[in-house]
Parts: structure tokens; sequence; C-alpha cells
């Protein structure tokens, strides 16, 4: 929250599609492009003092970029002494790895593949994000880089690196946010107990499949109007009626607080067909994919890890608990099969439980 609320105290962001015609982008004015970014500069500088150290355009059309455009481009970041990055699509999935030059670059980057310093090209594939130079300034040699980078997340993975460790993390440093419930939850905070973890179970008063003792905080009446939700909205992100849930108006309050808390969740049940999480556990789950917040899922019905990167869930071979406030939580009907999910995804982040 803080690093984020930091970025966009020292962001901009311009969009100049209303002031434009049906002509492509990078050739609407061609210079006088440039000029409205100019002049949104100049705005900036003179009202609220912003001097940018980097200047990103997105979405670029080199197909249709005329020279003078990209020069004019590069005239401006010099002149604020910035940097300059531009994004492009291309529809070409690949290039020629043996080609050298202009020709190694997509048809499109070509004809200003002199004007450009630096050309890294993103090819996305089912399970990674290839990232693969194509000029680095007047270097001769451009190697291989054989990175990928994590479609989620976009961190980068290399299959000339060792990997990361995944005992490196101590479990003391992280809090398990949860309901306590039996079934899955309750092994997550059985699991967080035995690694050291702290563990916070949010819950009411009467709740029938309360189990875990530790870390129970019973919620006032007060605190969970707080995190009320329609119940009209839940089933319609649900594609479902939930009215006929035992108790659902409490679940729905109470994962508010689970999924509000935690940087990132784990969730133990079922994916149906559209997209969502059997059971009133699915709320949680919608929660954290309308917050945005990376969550991942073990299946139990087909016995996978699967990962929502932002438009379909993903299989994911072996998660790890990577941030300090995670939410593990789940159906009630746990298998062995879960259980064992649960206990495996500690082990990968933190090493063997303590004797």
């Amino acid at each position: 929250q803080v690093v984020r609320a930091e970025i966009e105290r020292n962001r901009l962001i311009y969009s100049h599609l209303s002031a434009s015609d049906d002509a492509a982008p990078s050739l609407r004015g061609g210079a006088s492009s440039v000029g409205r970014i100019e002049r949104s500069l100049a705005f900036a500088s003179e009202v609220g003092g912003f001097g940018p150290d980097v200047i990103v355009i997105d979405d670029f059309d080199f197909e249709s970029a005329t020279a003078a455009a990209v020069d004019a481009l590069k005239a401006l970041a010099k002149k604020h002494d910035a940097e300059l990055w531009i994004g492009a699509t291309t529809e070409e999935r690949g290039v020629d790895n043996a080609a050298t030059g202009a020709q190694s670059a997509p048809t499109p980057l070509r004809q200003h593949f002199d004007a450009l310093d630096v050309i890294v090209m993103l090819r996305p594939d089912s399970d990674a994000v290839h990232l693969q130079l194509l000029k680095d300034h007047d270097n001769p040699d451009v190697s291989a880089l054989n990175l990928h980078l994590d479609p989620t997340s976009m961190r980068v993975i290399s299959d000339d690196l060792p990997p990361p460790p995944t005992h490196n993390r101590r479990a003391a440093e992280f809090h398990l946010y949860s309901g306590g419930a039996r079934g899955a939850e309750s092994c997550f905070g059985e699991c967080a107990a035995r690694w050291g973890a702290a563990e916070t179970h949010f819950s009411y008063a009467g709740h029938p499949f309360l189990e875990r003792t530790e870390g129970v905080r019973v919620l006032t009446e007060e605190e969970l109007r707080r995190g009320d939700f329609s119940l009209k909205y839940a089933s319609h992100r649900l594609d479902r009626p939930l009215s006929q849930i035992p108790n659902i108006k409490r679940i729905l309050q109470t994962a508010w607080y689970q999924i509000n808390a935690a940087n990132e969740v784990f969730v133990v049940g079922a994916l149906q067909e559209n997209g969502t999480v059997r059971g009133g556990t699915g709320w949680g789950a919608e929660l954290a994919r309308l917050w945005h917040k990376p969550i991942t899922v073990f299946d139990q019905h087909c016995g996978k890890w699967m990962r929502w990167d932002s438009t379909q869930w993903r299989e994911v071979k072996a998660p790890v608990i990577s941030r300090r406030a995670f939410a593990g939580i789940g159906t009630t009907s746990l298998t062995e099969e879960g259980r064992a999910a649960i206990v495996a995804l500690f082990e990968r982040s933190f090493g063997p439980a303590p004797q």
C-alpha cells in the first residue's frame, strides 16, 4: 500500500484518444501528436512542478509511424532528459533467431530499427512469457537471454539460473487469515501453528462449524455490518443463488475481513464451469478476484493447483506462500488429497515442519 501510494504520487497519466481522429495513433498529425504530449508535460511542469524521469507511450503503432514521428519523440525525451519507453503490439509471434540487424525484428519495427537503442520482444505462451533481446545499442553480439516471465506475477524465471530457494522464508514472519471452520480452514490453521506462523480467524458468535481455538476473533454485530454485501450482488457475481446456504450472510461478512487483511489468497475447494469456487467459500475467492489479489485454488476434483491470471485459471505445479499476510480458506468437505496439498504448500514455502 505504501509503495503503491508513492508510485501514484509520482506518476501522471494522460490519454489523447479523445483528441484523435480515425487515423492510426502514430499518424495523427505526426509531430503534432508529439506536440500534445509536449503541452501535457508543460502544463504539469508549470502547475505542479512535475518533471518526468521516464516517458512511457503505450500501444504505439510502429507499422504506420513515420520516421519523423519517431525522431520527434526521441527529441522530446532528450529535451526533458528523460528515458523513453515505447510499448507496441505485433501479430508476429516469433522472429528468425538466425537473422541479424533489422531482419531479426518483427516487420513493423524494421523501418525504425536504427532509430531505436534497445528492442525487447515479449512472446506469450501457455505457461510463460518469453523475453528476447533483439537489439542492445551498438552491441553486435545479442546473446539469447533465455528468460521467461511468470504470466501472473511477471517475475523473471530462468532456465539458466538455479531455482530460488523455497526454504529461506521464516514462517514466524508470516500471518494466516482464515475462518477457523472445520475442513480446509482448520487445516490451514493447524499448519500455521505447526510451522510457527501467526493466525487470525475471523468468525461470528454461534458459528456452527468453528473448529480452531487459537487466534479466533469473534466479530461484533457492528463489525459484521462493515463487511456486509448485498446477497443479490454476491449471487450475481457467483452466477448462482446463495439464499439457500445456511448462515450465508455471516459467511459474506466474515469473508470480507479475511480477504481484506491478506495480500494473497489460497483456496481449497472445487472450481465450477463458470470459473467460480463452489459453496460459500466462493465468495472469498470472488472478493480476491474483485480486488485483484493473487489467488490460487486447489481443485479437489482434478487434484491440481489453479491460479487466476486476470483472464482465466491456469495450472501451477508448485505454488508457494510469498506474501507475509495470506489467506487460507476453503471447503468444510476436505479430502485427504486436499489436506496433503495444504501441508505440501507449507513445506514448499517454509521447509520441513519443526519437530
